[in-house]
């Protein structure tokens, strides 16, 4: 917990603004009980006179209410500053406590653009958005409780003993505090110890709720084609149970705070008049001091009550607020197992978007067994590559470890004569442009998603990213064309047309490197052969690396690896390995016969002759 308040020193003036206007506050409420005694002894005074001697009853009168009327002005000055003290505090409170909230949020979600995706895969999506909104609100709230009650609460319980302790039958109300505090503390630290475990549990089922519903709303097209909403809503109604249930064992045992604090001090109001008159029966005191301190007294530990309340509130967010930063901090601490080096390298000068595997293999945390084996090859700038094979056999694992999403287990990567790991992340990166599997589109508009790869791109760029990634005609029809709003996702866009605005902003960024993750295979043939053909126009110079399903899509690529359980099981153009590889050859059996390759290949012929240089 107390990690998480580094991110107090930028604001820590506003705290010292809650901390001096609390301390204020708790002063000036603590002068009302004395106030009230010395009123109540006035009056009693005064009858006491007339008792006396009833015929000084008007000037008796007449300092009495000269006395009270000085006495209330005083009281009501003092409640007034009071009150205008105590505005205060909640508007700087909420500011610093929010601010503080806005500060753990930014810490985490930087974290996050750091992780590498190893990281990201152990705590998950839904751990991550679980500590971003539920458990910076916990820790939030603990604070903007805390920095007020943490102040005033022992400000006033401490004060309010002081000013009993002064009074003329000190030890008996002393004493009386005392076992009324132990009572209260020890009741306090048995429901604390119970209540801590149970946090911890409630955050983690908060996970695993937040986990379901994401899972299913974003699957919620699959969940209804197969009829599953019964199976679905039995396993969230579980889940959405067993949280339910741990919250409310959690509040039962909580619960039985406030009814002992407010038990602990009704008996300890009581025995204030009980200790008054047996002191007034050993007619130790004057009559009229024992009336007054008696109703001092209950005014303080009135008082003290409410400290002790607003203590024990403090006390319900303290075991949910720590398990939440103890959540926070797994991420904040996680050292990043994917890190620029001390001293990036710089990329020689005769070399320009060239890719060399070394013996390359590859193991996933955990897994029991590699998922590449000894991977050679090499791409030079102007060159394509493509990759093919079955599913699971370690195509998308090859073009992760070139922008280093992962490291490799053993060999080298190597990118422009240097390892990648001796790049700066950042540099490494701005050498790629990466279209992935699934096209994500971000919420915005077309452009803005555009300049996700050139934030300077101009107009005319994005154009002409569009029309090579054969996208610029049904942004046209659109009626706000580049300003036209994406949803998030881009679910306002068909799975083809969401592919081609991805391919376009990586296009748009002109990098050494292109990656196209199973970019095409949305589109269908003629649109597919049509953007590859426009993308020999700018790739001359950059190295080109396809991974692909359909052999129509990698065909024309200057090398071929056909992959196979993590191997390489062959290696060379497409008419290399239909006469040479066993495994290609029942790839493309699988996907065309001779007709189709035949009318691919015409296909392809027509096009370029349209105006596409292959």
């Amino acid at each position: 917990m107390f990690k998480l308040f580094k991110y107090v020193k930028k604001i820590w003036w506003q705290f010292l603004l809650v901390f001096i206007f609390v301390a204020v506050s708790s002063y000036l409420q603590l002068q009302i009980p004395a106030y009230m005694g010395d009123i109540s002894k006035e009056l009693s005074l005064f009858n006491q006179k007339i008792i006396i001697d009833p015929n000084i009853y008007d000037v008796a009168h007449q300092e009495m209410m000269s006395n009270i009327w000085k006495l209330g002005i005083e009281m009501l000055l003092y409640t007034v500053a009071g009150l205008l003290v105590s505005i205060m505090v909640p508007f700087f409170n909420t500011l610093a406590a929010t601010t503080f909230g806005r500060e753990i949020r930014k810490a985490i979600f930087k974290k996050t653009q750091d992780l590498s995706l190893d990281d990201y895969n152990k705590i998950g999506a839904a751990g991550l958005l679980t500590r971003l909104t539920s458990d910076t609100n916990n820790v939030k709230m603990l604070v903007q409780m805390g920095s007020r009650i943490i102040i005033q609460s022992p400000i006033m319980i401490v004060i309010a003993i002081i000013q009993v302790s002064d009074l003329k039958a000190s030890s008996s109300y002393f004493w009386l505090l005392v076992i009324g505090l132990l009572i209260i503390g020890v009741t306090m630290g048995i429901i604390f110890s119970k209540v801590v475990p149970k946090f911890t549990l409630i955050q983690e089922r908060v996970d695993k709720t937040t986990l379901l519903f994401r899972q299913d709303l974003t699957g919620v097209r699959v969940v209804r084609a197969f009829n599953q909403e019964d199976r679905e809503n039995k396993y969230f109604d579980e889940a959405s149970r067993n949280l339910a249930d741990t919250i409310i064992e959690t509040g039962h045992t909580i619960s039985f705070l406030n009814p002992s604090i407010n038990i602990v001090f009704n008996v300890m109001t009581v025995a204030i008049y009980i200790v008054a008159f047996a002191v007034l029966n050993g007619k130790t005191l004057d009559g009229l001091d024992v009336f007054a301190e008696s109703v001092a007294v209950s005014q303080y530990v009135s008082m003290i009550m409410m400290s002790f309340l607003m203590m024990a509130m403090l006390f319900f967010q303290l075991p949910r607020a720590q398990a939440s930063a103890r959540r926070i901090n797994e991420v904040l601490d996680m050292p990043s197992s994917m890190v620029s080096p001390e001293n990036p390298m710089v990329p020689l000068a005769d070399h320009y978007g060239h890719i060399e595997f070394q013996n390359v293999s590859f193991q996933f945390p955990d897994a029991t067994k590699p998922t590449l084996i000894d991977i050679n090859f090499d791409v030079k700038p102007g060159q394509t590559l493509a990759i093919i094979g079955t599913t699971g056999s370690g195509k998308s694992s090859i073009i992760n470890l070139i922008p280093r999403f992962y490291d490799v287990s053993t060999g080298s990567v190597i990118i422009d004569g240097q390892d990648v790991r001796a790049y700066d992340l950042l540099d490494l990166r701005d050498k790629v442009g990466f279209v992935p599997q699934t096209a994500t589109l971000f919420s915005g508009t077309i452009a803005s998603n555009l300049k996700f790869g050139k934030p300077d791109a101009t107009e005319k760029d994005m154009w002409e990213a569009l029309e090579i990634a054969q996208a610029a005609d049904f942004v046209k029809e659109l009626p706000l064309q580049l300003e036209a709003p994406v949803a998030r996702s881009g679910k306002n866009f068909s799975g083809g047309q969401k592919q081609r605005l991805a391919i376009a902003r990586a296009l748009i960024k002109k990098p050494e490197i292109y990656i196209f993750d199973d970019s095409f295979s949305a589109l269908d043939f003629k649109t597919d052969i049509r953007l590859r053909s426009a993308l020999k126009k700018i790739t001359s110079e950059s190295a080109v690396v396809i991974v692909g399903q359909r052999v129509s899509s990698i065909m024309d690529a200057d090398e071929i690896l056909v992959l196979d359980n993590g191997a390489i099981v062959g290696q060379g153009t497409h008419d290399e390995l239909i006469k040479t590889s066993a495994v290609y050859q029942e790839i493309i059996l699988s996907q065309l016969d001779a007709d189709e390759i035949e009318k691919t290949h015409a296909l392809r012929s027509e096009i370029i002759s349209e105006g596409g240089n292959a």
